[in-house]
C-alpha cells in the first residue's frame, strides 16, 4: 500500500507507512504537512494497491519450478501465483481500510 496526495491529475506519493489517518497523524505529529511547497491535510491523502503480486508470483514460482522439469513450473507458477493474489487482497484491504479511516482535528 502507497499513501499519496494528488497534485492537479497526478499521483504524488508520500514517503511514510500508516495503516490509518490516525496513524498517519501520529508519525507526521500533525494533520498538516508539505509537499514541494504546497500545504496538504491529512484528508487529503489516499491510499493504493502497491503492486500485482499475483503476476510475480506466478512467474518467479514458474521458474524456481522449472528447476524440476515442466510439472515443477506448472506446481511452482499456480503456487506462486496463489501467494501473490492473497498479498494482493490483503493489500486491498488495508488500501480500503485506510481511505475508510477517519481523523481527528487538532
Amino acid at each position: 500500500m502507497r499513501l499519496y496526495v494528488k497534485q492537479g491529475n497526478r499521483k504524488v506519493y508520500i514517503d511514510v507507512k500508516a495503516n490509518s489517518r490516525h496513524e498517519l497523524i501520529r508519525k507526521l505529529g500533525s494533520n498538516y504537512f508539505f509537499i514541494n511547497g504546497k500545504r496538504y491535510s491529512i484528508t487529503q491523502v489516499y491510499a493504493d494497491d502497491s503492486t500485482n503480486d499475483t503476476i510475480g508470483g506466478a512467474i518467479v514460482g514458474g521458474l524456481f519450478g522449472a528447476v524440476v522439469g515442466p510439472a515443477g513450473a506448472m506446481i511452482g507458477s499456480v503456487i506462486g501465483g496463489a501467494l501473490g493474489n492473497q498479498k494482493d487482497r490483503n493489500d486491498s484491504i488495508r488500501v480500503r481500510k485506510f481511505n475508510n479511516s477517519k481523523h481527528e482535528l487538532r
